[in-house]
């Protein structure tokens, strides 16, 4: 799919843990080495926030929370209800990121943010985009980046949401903020680990171990695949749920899924552990900087290898959704109990 079509949300699938996309650290050269310089390499050029044309609404963050715990099933069964709803969310979304990256039509213009009641619509319209989609009841959501389409089953996600006890305000913002931080992002083509052919992914496509040529949030590309789509998912969770924690002051967020346990469980724990801001964490991935968020992390795992080798192994435990080897990892004994 090569970044033209986002993985859908809310499944952990199959293909996702075997050994396609998998990230190898080669020889001594990673491990030992290699000199990392993830956290200053500079991402392509972004329009600045000054820069964009429009005048962002300024939202007060308790108001905003208050408006998501009163919000209702009933309510998101109303069409115009449910389009407020999503508007005032993407209006928070661009007030408390203060993304330079997109602006207030490029997530709530016409036939950007899209809400399906059933199911079955919601495949239906993701196949006018990408032919080859299949979904299941798990998958709520879907973003396109091609043509920077999000797609949401209101179905699906209601379901998942009274599974786990959220509420229909919860389960929304939780489902705009994590579609929206998907597109919130700036791919990156220079790093130490890119063209690095100490660095490779296995490609089902290729039947071989290719070098890495771009980041995006947090997956890795080569010429015919992509990996790390699991962690790129669960980092971009972690965030959202975050967000709404320590600026809405809501007592937990949503979670999406098959992506909190051996994920989003733990992860947003051990940033805090390595002292990483929500901001910084947010502008990790929106600049797409994976080996400095590698780096950051790795500072705080026990072993002596270098910390851009200690991180990414741990973020391949997490693509995985691998217990044993996340806490063979060492992440899990350096969070306080």
């Amino acid at each position: 799919m090569d970044g033209k079509t986002e993985q859908p949300h809310g499944v952990n699938r199959r293909e996702l843990l075997g050994k396609a996309g998998r990230l190898l650290l080669m020889g001594a050269g990673i491990g030992t080495g290699v000199v990392a310089c993830g956290g200053t390499d500079v991402p392509p050029a972004t329009p600045t926030s000054a820069n964009l044309p429009e005048t962002r609404k300024s939202i007060n963050p308790e108001a905003v929370r208050q408006r998501i715990e009163a919000f209702s099933w009933e309510q998101a069964s109303d069409g115009h209800e449910l389009r407020q709803f999503i508007e005032d969310m993407g209006d928070a979304y661009l007030s408390l990121t203060n993304t330079p990256r997109l602006t207030r039509d490029d997530i709530l213009g016409e036939g950007k943010m899209n809400t399906y009641s059933s199911s079955a619509d919601f495949v239906t319209a993701i196949q006018t985009v990408y032919p080859e989609y299949v979904s299941s009841p798990t998958q709520w959501g879907y973003t396109d980046y091609k043509t920077g389409k999000i797609f949401i089953s209101m179905e699906n996600l209601k379901q998942q949401a009274l599974a786990s006890g959220n509420t229909a305000g919860e389960a929304l913002v939780d489902a705009v903020w994590h579609e929206v931080g998907h597109r919130d992002v700036t791919e990156r083509t220079s790093g130490t680990l890119l063209n690095n052919p100490q660095a490779l992914l296995f490609s089902p496509v290729s039947g071989i171990n290719e070098e890495i040529r771009r980041y995006r949030g947090g997956t890795a590309y080569t010429d015919t695949y992509y990996g790390m789509v699991r962690f790129d998912e669960v980092l971009n969770e972690s965030i959202t749920a975050l967000r709404m924690v320590q600026q809405l002051g809501m007592p937990k967020g949503m979670s999406a899924g098959e992506y909190y346990q051996n994920g989003v469980d733990s992860f947003p724990k051990l940033t805090q552990v390595a002292g990483i801001s929500l901001d910084r964490l947010y502008e990790y991935h929106a600049t797409s900087d994976l080996e400095g968020l590698a780096i950051a992390i790795g500072n705080v795992l026990p072993g002596t290898a270098e910390p851009i080798a200690k991180g990414i192994n741990l973020f391949t435990s997490i693509h995985y959704a691998d217990a044993q080897m996340i806490e063979d990892s060492g992440a899990l004994s350096v969070i306080p109990s």
